[in-house]
């Protein structure tokens, strides 16, 4: 990369009916000892109207995107070349700010709307963000983020809400209408554009989650008390989805549990929204973005077994997937298994060992009738996963994770990964390594 970005701030503007979204992005950016001739961004469906570099228009011009599959082999590299983007005529050098005004038209990808609610297709990996804004959509190039989004003040009658990575700073009058609002979130961990997720529309009031009291209560007032220095753990829900309060029951749970056992929650709040438009789960910096479907009633005890072991990966992947992300392709395996070894340590835990003898017996099952002629899960040259390589990807890597856990006890190392997880969350903590590398994980584990 020839410059670094270290702070970028997004102002989205959307207009629910007409289904178009008004965007300015102002990135400052550091070019290091290195003069640049011409800035290159990611920026894929965008349209851009105008761009400043510190304060002078200038030209620019647009690459234009090769296939998804082509965009697919670079997703974790940084490669402009035929990736869709940006090039800005400038001479830069130092630090400078490049401020670009955008617009969307009914988009169809990246960021997406659904009636009364729209939210980011962003899986805390690249690709999706170019498509919704103009940015360095790689793994390893992260920022600090402010984000304003301004929705008007009720749709279909409901009060409209915007939720979105980090932490929820100021809700304020929109400037020129009355008649809507302007979120504005901070996200001072810094984090790749693929981590940053939006949803906004008639999404209810804020349901506070915590740990239920009950027996043990010495554990239980530790693990509120957990919760409660994250900075609060919140579920949103349009109207008529169920009971939230009671399918997210689990939820506040599952941060204390990761928290204490595994390494410290890395970012400010936690907050999870259902809508009527997803279909599976999204990992976004500090928000998980999960299908209505998932939401319950008391009564269905079946469903509740589910939308608990998703919602504890869900949980988990704040911690690997988020905040500590794959080096390269061949490292997507270890981000995967990780997060659902700590989740495989969750529902042991909530759940009791027969459910999680259950539900491992269950996957090694199903493994075994889906492992035929499948590519290894770690190779030379591999590509970032397709969908169908991931669902088989985030069966099999846990299930590898837990035999070489079994291994390292039986060798010596009474703790097996409950000592090596630990040590990873430490150092990323640290600065040194939020990239997850194969190698250097089996180095900590030999140790």
């Amino acid at each position: 990369m020839d410059f670094e970005v270290r702070h970028q701030l997004v102002s989205l503007d959307l207009d629910f009916e007409q289904q178009t979204v008004r965007g300015v992005t102002e990135l400052s950016i550091d070019t290091g000892e290195a003069e640049l001739e011409v800035v290159r961004l990611d920026c894929e469906r965008p349209v851009v109207r105008r761009v400043w570099v510190d304060g002078v228009q200038r030209a620019f011009r647009r690459q234009q995107p090769g296939t998804r599959r082509q965009l697919a082999r670079t997703l974790l590299q940084r490669d402009a070349a035929g990736a869709g983007g940006l090039e800005i005529a400038a001479r830069v050098r130092g630090r400078a700010k490049v401020r670009i005004e955008y617009y969307l038209v009914r988009p169809s990808g990246g960021l997406v709307f659904n009636g009364h609610e729209a939210h980011t297709q962003t899986q805390a990996q690249p690709s999706n963000a170019r498509r919704w804004v103009p940015c360095v959509d790689a793994a390893d190039a992260r920022a600090t983020w402010d984000v304003c989004v301004a929705v008007p003040a009720t749709l279909g009658g409901a009060a409209a809400t915007v939720v979105a990575s980090g932490e929820l700073t100021a809700v304020t009058a929109h400037p020129r209408d009355a008649a809507r609002r302007v979120f504005r979130y901070v996200v001072a961990t810094a984090t790749a554009a693929g981590g940053l997720g939006i949803a906004a529309g008639a999404l209810g009031n804020a349901c506070a989650l915590g740990v239920a009291t009950g027996t043990d209560g010495h554990n239980r007032r530790l693990r509120a008390g957990t919760v409660a220095a994250i900075g609060g753990a919140f579920a949103f829900a349009g109207a008529g989805a169920g009971d939230v309060a009671h399918t997210c029951a689990s939820v506040g749970e599952a941060l204390a549990f990761y928290a204490q056992e595994f390494g410290a929650y890395p970012y400010a709040t936690y907050k999870v929204v259902f809508l009527a438009g997803e279909r599976g789960v999204r990992t976004c910096a500090s928000l998980t973005l999960a299908s209505a479907d998932l939401v319950h009633g008391a009564a269905q005890i079946e469903a509740a077994y589910e939308a608990r072991r998703v919602l504890a990966l869900a949980v988990a992947r704040q911690w690997f997937g988020a905040y500590v992300a794959a080096a390269t392709p061949a490292d997507q395996w270890l981000e995967a298994g990780l997060a659902g070894h700590m989740a495989a340590q969750f529902v042991r835990h909530h759940l009791g060992a027969n459910e999680a003898r259950y539900r491992l017996k269950r996957d090694m099952a199903r493994l075994c009738h889906a492992d035929v002629n499948q590519k290894p899960l770690s190779y030379a040259g591999q590509a970032p996963w397709t969908r169908s390589e991931r669902a088989f990807g985030e069966l099999k890597a846990p299930l590898v994770l837990y035999m070489l856990d079994r291994r390292l006890v039986k060798g010596g190392a009474a703790l097996g990964l409950a000592r090596v997880v630990p040590k990873l969350l430490v150092a990323a903590m640290g600065g040194d390594a939020r990239a997850l590398a194969t190698g250097a994980f089996l180095r900590t584990c030999r140790r």
